[in-house]
């Protein structure tokens, strides 16, 4: 059983032409929002199956991350209000971090050690994320619980700003294939001082809006990673996965990008051009029966004929080229 939740709210989100890479966030707001959905997925799931005690009725609960495993257990202690009947301790607030007014704090910290904390021990390594987080913790779980989620039940709450949700439940009949090795990837990891570490991270926000670059490999990248190798002249990033003989993948594996050739970067060159503006046909027979005189600049302002159909062909080619395999 699931339950969805969608709701229009400018709460994270990055306008067109904004000039960084991080986004506009609204944090409180962002907390609301994602309260907001918790409970109509709460409220709704119980209505569909009529567990209305989603705490106790599951074995296990998996929720998305929103700023990191913190944030969890303030989202965990609303679940738990919710699910047990408790009331905020003061009317009128749309938001609380904790019902700590309300709900026995001792049995709130029972409850999440046992059914959320094995979700998020991959998440306290990794840090804040976003569109993998309910799956990295469900990949926790497995590897934290293994044979124990046969026949047992697990709430999951899925989440993004926006804002989308869904709380679906799933029952383990049989384990699923997973990385058990997560931990042993993660002890892999090089470690950089802070500094070291802000100065990549500036690096890598100064590729923000920039166009026909390729990326500076300092370090030997691992075999089976995946990294950016660069964006082209007309904005289109390109990824890549480093070769590694141990991971057996189907399809080619490319260690580099295949040239363009020269015909390939004419037509790049010829799209970038500049187009004049377009003008309606009624606006210059307006202008014709207006001023005769304004016939000719008008006219010779809007592109002709062979020029639309050149610019269109190009613009169906280069769409043509960006859809077929790599």
């Amino acid at each position: 059983e699931r339950q969805t939740h969608i709701i229009h709210r400018w709460d994270f989100y990055k306008p067109i032409g904004w000039p960084t890479m991080a986004p506009i966030v609204d944090g409180p707001g962002s907390i609301d929002v994602y309260y907001e959905c918790l409970d109509a997925c709460q409220a709704g799931l119980a209505g569909k199956t009529g567990l209305y005690n989603i705490v106790d009725e599951h074995e296990y609960l998996i929720f998305h991350l929103g700023s990191g495993p913190k944030f969890v257990k303030n989202a965990f202690s609303r679940t738990c209000a919710n699910a047990w009947g408790y009331t905020p301790p003061k009317e009128g607030l749309t938001r609380l971090k904790t019902y700590d007014g309300d709900v026995p704090i001792e049995r709130v910290v029972r409850a999440f050690d046992k059914k959320v904390a094995p979700g998020l021990r991959l998440a306290t390594r990794i840090g804040p994320m976003h569109t993998a987080a309910t799956y990295v913790n469900t990949t926790s779980l497995l590897i934290h619980e293994n044979q124990n989620l046969l026949g047992k039940t697990v709430n999951f709450y899925s989440y993004g700003s926006g804002a989308a949700s869904t709380m679906f439940r799933c029952t383990f009949d049989a384990l699923p294939g997973y990385m058990e090795q997560m931990h042993t990837m993660l002890d892999q990891r090089d470690f950089h001082p802070p500094a070291t570490f802000d100065n990549i991270e500036e690096r890598y926000a100064n590729t923000y809006g920039r166009f026909d670059w390729t990326a500076k490999v300092d370090t030997k990248q691992p075999g089976g990673a995946y990294y950016l190798r660069g964006c082209d002249a007309i904005g289109r990033r390109t990824y890549f996965q480093v070769v590694d003989p141990e991971i057996k993948l189907s399809g080619p594996i490319l260690s580099e990008p295949p040239p363009r050739n020269a015909e390939q970067k004419a037509r790049d060159a010829e799209a970038m051009k500049p187009r004049p503006p377009y003008v309606p046909p009624e606006q210059i027979e307006n202008a014709t029966s207006a001023s005769p005189g304004a016939t000719t600049s008008l006219a010779s302002a809007a592109p002709t004929g062979g020029d639309q159909q050149q610019a269109l062909a190009g613009l169906l080619q280069m769409l043509a080229q960006a859809q077929q395999p790599k």
